[in-house]
């Protein structure tokens, strides 16, 4: 392997390349868990589901590397669509159309007719598709003196779902807007994992998304409870040490014992 390759070398050009490529990835395969559930008519995956297929990807990337393959293993957003079009002929062009619509379906859940709504998603797009076609069209243009940074530049702009996902992401978060709007109300009325109401929802969630056996045996082990990507794991939250209450005790304390020290004068 190495008389072939040669010895392994950093550059920061491909590491940024492969980093945008892998952050995007791991957006685009959180989207295609939610919409295989959502095609399949199943519970959304939880948390611990997730971060397992994400650490599943991860890993076939890194065995992928170590067998010298120039790739690495994620989830495809056409394979759902097919999901929903097994047997009509014509896949090539509905597929695309499936694939298309399978990403549009992550917004569902918002509000299509709010203002904000529209100019995040339509410049985006936009964005997206145009910057890296003009950079790639009118390579140069990135000159800052230094050949390192110009080719990290290069690479990240260059990559589409990047810059529409980035300046998604900013807009969103940039831009005013109730949780209704962003589409987030619906998912906080779902049933947690904590206090799920309805049984059947969570017996279906959990022969959907725990291991075949031995969950039970990992909720007895208190290290399991820690990793997130096992269903035994456990949301913590972290909490500040001292509370507004101990403040405003310590408060009363001090004024207290200012005005016992008021009163003996």
């Amino acid at each position: 392997m190495i008389g072939r390759w040669g010895w392994p070398t950093a550059d920061l050009g491909v590491f940024a390349g492969m980093l945008a490529a892998t952050v995007t990835s791991i957006i685009e395969s959180i989207g295609d868990y939610y919409a295989t559930a959502d095609m399949c008519s199943i519970p959304l995956p939880p948390k611990h589901a997730l971060n397992r297929g994400i650490a599943a990807e991860g890993f076939g990337g890194v065995l992928a590397g170590l067998l010298s393959a120039a790739h690495a293993t994620t989830s495809y957003s056409s394979t759902v669509g097919f999901i929903g079009i097994t047997g009509v002929s014509g896949l090539s062009i509905v597929g695309f159309g499936m694939l298309i619509s399978i990403g549009m379906s992550n917004l569902k859940h918002i509000d299509a007719s709010s203002p904000r709504n529209m100019i995040a998603i339509g410049v985006s797009i936009m964005m997206g598709m145009t910057l890296p076609g003009w950079l790639k069209a009118n390579p140069g243009l990135i000159d800052t003196g230094y050949s390192e940074v110009d080719q990290l530049l290069t690479v990240i702009l260059t990559t589409e779902m990047f810059v529409g996902g980035v300046l998604a992401c900013l807009l969103d978060n940039i831009l005013p807007g109730t949780m209704e709007e962003r589409g987030m109300g619906v998912f906080n009325s779902l049933p947690s994992h904590k206090s799920d109401v309805d049984r059947d929802y969570a017996e279906l969630r959990a022969k959907t998304y725990d291991f075949p056996c031995g969950n039970e045996a990992l909720k007895r082990i208190k290290c399991c409870t820690y990793m997130p990507f096992l269903p035994s794991y456990k949301e913590r939250k972290a909490t500040c040490r001292s509370s507004v209450s101990d403040t405003e005790r310590m408060y009363a304390n001090n004024y207290q014992k200012d005005s016992n020290s008021v009163t003996e004068l």
